[in-house]
């Protein structure tokens, strides 16, 4: 399907597996609507010629505005309309038109209150399960599920994220077998685990730190590094986590430049060679003594092997020798691992 991205047209496309999703943007709704129609007449020609099938039945369309629009949008595909629907799932997370995320947030609260039932069997003192298996249990369970997609829910009102909370302190307290009143900042401090909220933030924050070090490498770091004072207010009353994440940037006096950007690794040239002694260098002799082992090494690793990188063992797990070392001799660095760390000597 990789042909698919060679088709002319002015909306944009997102392919995952067979799933299609097309979208676009405008002022203009005829103009929006116009060329919505025309990329799905194209892809339909490209469905078409790979002799696959489209379902217009399967299909949905979602219209994002925060205007109340009498006029339905109406878009075809293979002559037949595409019904129009309230709420889409994408990849596991659920877009609404107003991008409340209420319909995702309700979501996530049905699948947190499933995995809540089965850690109620599990707490039970017939079973046994120790505290801190279930809190790895929960954060495996509950809290990954709650942090798939935060990043985009993160514009949710804080009324609306909190409805997660009470799950997963319930599950918190079911793990520690603590009560009902147990005061919150008690319950984190024996679980040595955060809110659902700050967490998301936190996250968050990675994520779009992540993003401007990527800088060219990533299609969303334009969005951060063109960013204002006022850019991302998206509520009267709120600020949104990206402007908040700016604005601790500010406090700290950190600016955007100041990030270190990312630097892709360089290429495995084919040229580069792996070569591996075990007895063929003249100081690889267990019956000489170490001092003229020593100055044999030194004297033959600068003019044969300047230009290297020397990783040298002993194999041996003596609490005294050394379990692997690392040598640059063009540039005079060398380190070595503690002896504790035998997967080196054993691969060796």
């Amino acid at each position: 399907m990789s042909d698919i991205f060679e088709i002319q047209h002015d909306s944009h496309l997102l392919v995952y597996a067979d799933d299609i999703f097309l979208y676009n943007s405008g002022t203009n709704w005829n103009k929006t609507i116009g060329e919505m129609q025309e990329s799905l007449n194209k892809i339909s020609v490209w469905c078409k010629k790979w002799k696959l099938s489209t379902s217009p039945e399967k299909s949905s369309l979602l219209n994002f505005s925060r205007k109340r629009s009498t006029i339905p949008p109406l878009l075809k595909i293979c002559d037949k309309p595409i019904p129009e629907v309230k709420s889409l799932k994408i990849l596991g997370i659920i877009f609404d038109p107003n991008t409340t995320w209420k319909n995702h947030i309700n979501y996530l609260r049905q699948k947190g209150f499933k995995y809540l039932n089965a850690i109620k069997a599990l707490s039970s003192p017939k079973i046994g399960t120790r505290s801190d298996h279930l809190l790895n249990i929960i954060n495996a369970t509950i809290r990954s599920i709650f942090d798939y997609g935060s990043q985009l829910f993160s514009f949710s009102s804080n009324s609306n994220r909190q409805k997660l909370e009470p799950i997963y302190n319930a599950a918190l307290r079911l793990a520690l077998g603590l009560p009902r009143n147990t005061p919150l900042d008690l319950l984190r401090a024996e679980s040595m685990n955060g809110n659902i909220n700050s967490r998301h933030n936190f996250l968050c924050q990675k994520f779009i730190t992540k993003q401007i070090a990527l800088k060219d490498w990533s299609p969303n770091a334009r969005l951060f590094w063109n960013i204002d004072s006022n850019f991302y207010k998206y509520r009267e009353k709120e600020i949104s986590i990206f402007q908040k994440t700016i604005n601790l940037l500010q406090e700290l006096c950190i600016s955007k430049v100041d990030i270190l950007q990312w630097i892709p690794p360089p290429p495995i040239y084919d040229n580069r060679k792996i070569n591996i002694y075990t007895h063929e260098l003249p100081f690889q002799n267990k019956d000489l003594p170490d001092d003229i082992v020593q100055n044999m090494f030194n004297d033959y690793i600068q003019p044969k092997f300047n230009n290297n990188i020397i990783i040298a063992t002993d194999g041996s797990k003596n609490t005294n020798q050394t379990s692997i070392g690392i040598l640059i001799p063009k540039k005079k660095n060398s380190t070595k691992f503690h002896t504790e760390r035998h997967d080196f000597n054993i691969h060796s």
